[in-house]
C-alpha cells in the first residue's frame, strides 16, 4: 500500500535535486567564468570536466541527460537507476491475475506426477505424505524462497497402522516435524463434517497439523459445535465461516465451489508469515 506514496515522494526529491543540481552548475560555470576572465582564461577548469563527465550545460537534454555526443557516463547511470526503480515499482505493484491464466507446462515433473495418481479406495495415509512433502521442501526448497505446505484431505487417517487412533497421533507427530524443520504448514479439511479421527474429529487432527500463528492465537479446530457435544468447526454454515475467518492455519472447504477461494486464503496465510510479495495466479481450469 505505500509503495505508490514513497515512488511519488522519491520521484519529488529526485525533481528538487535534479533542478538544485542544474542551477548550481550554472552557478558555478558562471562564476568561473567571471573569474578566468579577472585572473587568466583556462585558470579554472572546473565547468569544463563537469560538462564532459557530468553533463554539458548547453546541450539539449532530458534533466541531466544529454542525448548525441554529450551523452556521458553520468547520463548513463541516471536511466540505469530509473529505469530500474521503474522496473522495482512495476514488480511490487503487479499484483493482479492476468486476464487468461497461463498454459499448463504438461511436460513439469509435478504436472507428469498429478496425472499418474489414481484412487486407491483402500485407505487414507496422513503423516507419510506430509513427511515425505517436509522432507523435500528442506532438501530442494530455494534458501531465499519461504517453505510452504496446504495440505488438504477428504477422509480421517486410517494408514499405516492398524489403529484409527494409533494413525491419527502418526500424523500429527509427523506434521510437528515437519514443522519444526521451519515449514509452514496450513491445513484444510474437506468435506469432513462430522467425520471422526480415532477419539478426535478428523477436523480436530488436522487443526493440530497446521502451524500456529505468529503472534495470534494457536490454531485450533474451534469454529462451532461437533457431534456429540465436541468442538468443531466445519459442520454448519456459521461455524465453517467462523473457522475461516479466526486467522489460524486451519480451513474448511465443505463444497467443491469454495476450494478456488480457501486455496487463495492458504497461499495468503503461509506467504503472511515470511513478510514477502504476494503475486497469485489464477491456474487454468
Amino acid at each position: 500500500m505505500l509503495v505508490p506514496v514513497v515512488a511519488l515522494f522519491g520521484a519529488t526529491m529526485t525533481a528538487f535535486d535534479a533542478s538544485y543540481l542544474l542551477f548550481a552548475r550554472h552557478y558555478a560555470a558562471r562564476l568561473e567564468a567571471d573569474l578566468n576572465a579577472a585572473v587568466g582564461d583556462g585558470t579554472l577548469l572546473a565547468a569544463q570536466i563537469e560538462a564532459t563527465y557530468l553533463f554539458p550545460l548547453n546541450e539539449r537534454k532530458v534533466v541531466v541527460v544529454a542525448f548525441g555526443s554529450g551523452f556521458t557516463w553520468f547520463g548513463f547511470m541516471t536511466l540505469f537507476i530509473t529505469a530500474f526503480g521503474v522496473a522495482a515499482f512495476y514488480d511490487l505493484t503487479d499484483n493482479d491475475p492476468p486476464d487468461s491464466p497461463p498454459s499448463l507446462n504438461l511436460s513439469s515433473d509435478i504436472v507428469r506426477a498429478i496425472n499418474c495418481l489414481s484412487t486407491s479406495s483402500t485407505g487414507t495415509n496422513l503423516g507419510d505424505p506430509m513427511a515425505a512433502a517436509g522432507a523435500y521442501l528442506v532438501a530442494n526448497g530455494r534458501p531465499d524462497v519461504p517453505n510452504g505446505i496446504v495440505f488438504m484431505t477428504d477422509g480421517e487417517a486410517n494408514q499405516p497402522y492398524g489403529s484409527n487412533s494409533v494413525n491419527c497421533d502418526y500424523a500429527k507427530t509427523k506434521a510437528t516435524q515437519v514443522k519444526q524443520s521451519g515449514v509452514v504448514v496450513v491445513t484444510i479439511a474437506y468435506r469432513l463434517q462430522g467425520v471422526n479421527c480415532g477419539s478426535d474429529l478428523a477436523t480436530a487432527v488436522l487443526a493440530d497439523m497446521a502451524s500456529d500463528p505468529q503472534n495470534a492465537s494457536p490454531t485450533s479446530d474451534d469454529g462451532g459445535d461437533g457431534p456429540g457435544g465436541l468442538p468443531g468447526g466445519c459442520n454448519t454454515a456459521a461455524s465453517i465461516d467462523s473457522e475461516n475467518a479466526d486467522g489460524d492455519h486451519f480451513l474448511c472447504a465443505p463444497d467443491p465451489s469454495q476450494l478456488s477461494e480457501i486455496f487463495i486464503a492458504a497461499s495468503k496465510t503461509i506467504l503472511a508469515e515470511f513478510s514477502v510479495r504476494t503475486v497469485l495466479i489464477r491456474p487454468p481450469s
